[in-house]
């Protein structure tokens, strides 16, 4: 079965930091289909998906480029976004293989509702780019 989900509130530097890339996306394609095998109780509604293609509108950390398309994964667990078709999301995200998956217990969520975060996390990769640029060449 899937665990609940059970998360430390995560500061933005942290966030930040754990991530190899960060992006503001917009949800293209839900992947779920009916015949999902991974959980019995789940059933995938037209409007919504544990499983995506995501377009990238701004990539704020990570080698994604503007207007990438790629596939999203998921482990289906109460940790996970179920994205709504057409909503842009902030994602915190590691690749897996092929696909990318949203990584747990980060800030990723809807933009809407969210936009001081992400103006945070903007601010935040500003003013630590040096910062940053050190922990990632080690």
């Amino acid at each position: 079965g899937t665990l609940a989900c059970d998360c430390d509130d995560i500061t933005v530097e942290k966030a930040v930091s754990k991530s190899k890339i960060i992006i503001v996306a917009q949800v293209v394609v839900l992947l779920d289909t009916r015949r999902e095998k991974r959980l019995a109780r789940y059933h995938p509604r037209l409007y919504e998906s544990y499983r995506v293609k995501i377009k990238v509108k701004q990539s704020l950390k990570g080698s994604l480029s503007l207007q990438q398309i790629v596939e999203f994964g998921s482990a289906y667990t109460d940790c996970d976004i179920t994205y709504d078709k057409h909503k842009e999301y902030l994602l915190f995200l590691e690749k897996k293989g092929p696909v990318y998956e949203e990584q747990g217990c980060t800030k990723s969520g809807a933009v809407k509702g969210n936009e001081l975060l992400v103006m945070q996390v903007k601010q935040f990769m500003k003013n630590n780019q040096n910062w940053l640029d050190s922990i990632l060449i080690r």
